[in-house]
């Protein structure tokens, strides 16, 4: 399972039109794959359909979606907002899925990349989303860690 699967697996159950958000679409190698009606992909450098940060996307946005990708900035409080923003906007029966949430090695962990591969402290995030009672978290060990 990776990603773009679990994505389009999420989207395909759906019996009304389909609305897909994502949150840090760089060159758009997630984006292009999903099978939605709506597609709306925000990124502040490149990809996507929306140039501003997710910040200035959710402040702004009046649409909802079915499913939300979360892969933007890999700072924990950013992920922690663009988390709540997403809630905010999600139709019932949604999903929000976050990315590169097991990191497997230190290098890869740090607030600032040093290395292509690099989670940031999203797992910090992740570790504050489980202490929640108004939403379930749960982590799948694929694609970096899909939470």
């Amino acid at each position: 399972m990776d990603r773009v699967s679990l994505l389009n697996r999420l989207l395909a159950g759906r019996t009304l039109a389909t609305a897909y958000l994502e949150i840090g679409c760089h060159r758009n190698e997630t984006f292009n794959q999903i099978k939605a009606d709506i597609k709306v992909g925000v990124d502040p450098k490149s990809g996507g359909t929306v140039r501003a940060t997710s910040d200035e996307f959710f402040a702004n946005n009046e649409q909802c979606f079915d499913a939300i990708f979360i892969d933007g900035l890999h700072h924990c409080e950013q992920v922690l907002r663009d988390v709540d923003n997403a809630l905010r906007v999600l139709n019932p029966g949604g999903a929000i899925v976050l990315h590169d949430c097991l990191p497997t090695r230190r290098e890869h962990q740090v607030r600032a990349p040093i290395t292509p591969a690099w989670t940031g402290d999203v797992w910090r995030a992740m570790l504050a989303l489980r202490q929640r009672f108004d939403i379930d978290p749960a982590v799948v060990d694929a694609d970096w860690g899909l939470g």
